[in-house]
């Protein structure tokens, strides 16, 4: 299969690659989301105003009504009633707002998905149809460099459309309706995955659900208004009922005018705010998603169902338009797109892709429905076309231990990698999961059987010390988990270290899935199995860090990870350990001093990248796993371009002996993983841009 583009394909990719440098974007999030503060005074201040001017006028109405009244305190009091009016209406609007973004913080796009009706697909499902949208989401994770998220099937939505909801990689979820899944084929679900991880990657997805907990309070007047009235004005079965049993709808319809009126500043600036956040990014999307999977075919294919499908990409839910600007396509139908559109027109998403498109969509039906789930239930669950020679054996890990550069290797090249959609990467991923085992599959899709996998991972290779390992295992858990860990530590390949980083990358899943008393255990076990040898080594630090970064948001309160640490100088002190820490860490020399001379060495190369001068190489005793730890937990709040720099200066402290492991290079993931970087895989055979 070639990897060469169609024209098409390349042409937008060429034409927007400046718009998707990761860090550019995400500072552009950064500023957005500060906007979103200006905007929601705006709304609220228009619906105070609006609450103000119809409580005045039912007062004047009524002194004119009932002249009586004029010395009641309706008329005496009329300044003081306009205040409380306001400051009720705005605590109100404030207060709603605050409990939705409350919610979201403790739970993040599951709380989301389940808002809209979803429902999880288990890792270990058996489903063909949940199976291929599983399979693809985690092979897409994967090449993209991040966990993979937790899906939600919105079972009762019949309409072709997805969406990614969280505050950050580690906690992200994709939602996909029934319609999609069963809709669209293994390319098309693809293309709307990779659309998806680029709002991930991007932070876009970040904006997207601070906007729903923001302008929660300054939209719902509006919507609930909308739903009155609508409901009112008979959606078929409500009014026949209500005709039959004489009611009158007039209350009704009077009550959700009423509603919208008050409800219309909120209603007007929220909706307009979605669209010019989302519209430029869906064409953006649209592009990273080509770039990704190199196959535009695949996201033309899921534009053109969503054009030619009775349904389109509505959806049911009440709650739908809330989060409208979330989806990958459009939730309401033709009145609401024209007056509030979050989403470019279908023809024009398709046109930037293939320009040369004839207009027609083809025709979407129950017959199409049928067909692709017969497709779903022969295809090889996970595994497309794979090239010949790929070969992951014993014999494999030797050359990959270590590989030679030039020592002056260009750090930037490492940076440039970060939220980079690449096809090679998505390429290798899928060989990867190919040639693994079936046991070692299986145990990454099920909560139990892969913790017992991350003990095999850890659990050393000397006989002596793993002993010792083997009795504190059996001090936390049990004989079966003891005999489970064990045998998988023997299983063919797991020496291998792009296999050890993929059984992590897979077993995640099921991990965030384990009860939360057993949550506990597990961080206690793997504490005591790494410090087992009472040295830092480079594997065991990177597993245990990109375990609780990414399955310790699903345990604790907050989902959110704010950006607000400008420069290096609050955190000077915490960048000084990290460099430390590097510098020592991977340095196999047994000359004292030799090693001490490597070290400071590779110290001074990344402390000349940040132009620090103030920073000197600790003690090795300092620069243990707890201190590692501590100092990227600070370091993480970074913002972007702080980030950006910080990463090439551990870059050019790895880098900095001229030899590169390919341990080393997992660690470097790990420290991105732990500045909330999404960093790829580094490939075989892959090049390290160098400077002469």
């Amino acid at each position: 299969m070639s990897l060469s583009p169609p024209a098409a394909g390349r042409d937008i990719r060429d034409s927007m690659t400046t718009s998707m440098d990761f860090f550019a974007r995400q500072e552009q999030a950064r500023r957005n989301s500060g906007s979103l503060i200006f905007y929601f005074v705006l709304a609220g201040f228009g619906i105070v105003a609006m609450t103000c001017l119809i409580v005045a006028a039912v007062i004047v109405i009524i002194l004119g009504t009932f002249p009586s009244l004029g010395d009641s305190w309706l008329a005496r009091d009329f300044n003081q009633i306009m205040i409380l009016t306001a400051v009720l209406t705005g605590g109100f609007i404030t207060g709603l707002s605050l409990d939705r973004i409350r919610i979201l913080r403790r739970g993040g796009g599951d709380a989301l998905a389940r808002l809209l009706g979803g429902s999880l697909i288990p890792v270990d499902t058996t489903d063909p149809t949940y199976r291929k949208v599983l399979n693809v989401v985690e092979e897409t994770s994967i090449a993209a460099g991040i966990p993979a998220p937790p899906v939600y099937i919105l079972e009762r939505e019949e309409g072709i459309n997805a969406f990614a909801a969280g505050y950050r990689p580690q906690t992200a979820v994709i939602g996909i309706t029934k319609g999609a899944a069963e809709l669209l084929d293994r390319d098309e679900i693809q293309g709307v995955i990779a659309h998806e991880l680029s709002h991930v990657l991007y932070g876009d997805m970040r904006l997207n659900i601070r906007l729903v907990g923001l302008i929660h309070g300054v939209t719902v007047i509006g919507l609930a208004g909308r739903r009155m009235l609508l409901r009112s004005m008979g959606y078929g079965v409500v009014m026949a009922r209500g005709l039959r049993s004489g009611h009158s709808f007039l209350p009704g319809v009077l009550g959700g005018l009423a509603l919208m009126v008050v409800g219309s500043a909120g209603t007007l600036v929220g909706s307009l705010l979605k669209a010019s956040i989302c519209r430029q990014r869906e064409y953006l999307a649209d592009a990273s998603a080509v770039q990704f999977t190199r196959n535009p075919a695949g996201i033309i294919g899921a534009l053109k169902k969503m054009g030619g499908w009775a349904i389109g990409s509505q959806l049911e839910s009440s709650n739908a338009e809330e989060v409208s600007h979330l989806f990958i396509g459009q939730v309401r139908g033709a009145l609401f797109r024209r007056l509030f559109s979050t989403h470019p027109p279908l023809n024009e998403r398709i046109r930037r892709i293939d320009p040369g498109w004839d207009g027609s969509f083809p025709v979407v039906d129950e017959e199409t429905r049928r067909t692709l789930a017969m497709a779903s239930r022969r295809e090889v669950p996970g595994l497309m076309t794979l090239e010949e020679g790929f070969v992951l054996g014993a014999h494999a890990v030797g050359a990959a231990e270590q590989c030679r550069v030039e020592s002056s290797a260009e750090p930037d090249a490492i940076a440039d990698g970060v939220g980079a959609l690449e096809t090679g990467c998505l390429e290798y991923a899928r060989q990867l999961i190919a040639k693994t085992p079936d046991s070692l599959i299986s145990a990454t899709r099920n909560p139990e059987a892969a913790r017992c996998l991350v003990f095999a991972l850890l659990l050393s290779h000397d006989e002596n010390i793993r002993s010792g390992q083997l009795d504190d295992l059996l001090q936390l858990t049990d004989i079966r988990c003891i005999d489970q860990s064990a045998a998988l530590f023997e299983a063919e390949g797991l020496r291998h270290p792009a296999l050890r980083q993929l059984l992590l990358d897979m077993a995640i899943p099921a991990l965030r899935r384990m009860p939360q008393e057993r949550y506990a255990v597990f961080k206690e076990v793997v504490d005591t199995l790494i410090k087992a040898d009472r040295r830092l080594d480079l594997s065991e630090w990177m597993i245990h860090r990109m375990l609780l970064r990414r399955i310790a948001p699903f345990f604790n309160a907050s989902r959110d990870v704010p950006m607000y640490i400008e420069g290096f100088a609050p955190v000077i002190r915490h960048v000084e350990t990290m460099l430390s820490c590097l510098a020592h860490a991977g340095r196999r020399i047994q000359d004292p001093d030799e090693r001490r001379a490597a070290a400071e060495h590779a110290f001074a190369r990344g402390a000349d990248c940040l132009d620090l001068s103030a920073i000197s190489l600790l003690p090795r005793e300092l620069t243990g796993l707890k201190e590692l730890d501590t100092a990227l937990n600070r370091l993480e709040h970074l913002r972007p371009s702080c980030k950006k720099e910080l990463l090439k200066a551990a870059a050019a402290v790895i880098l900095a002996d001229g030899f590169v492991s390919t341990a080393q290079g997992f660690v470097l993931r790990g420290v991105a993983e732990g500045l909330d970087l999404p960093m790829p895989p580094l490939l075989p055979g892959q090049d390290i841009p160098t400077t002469t």
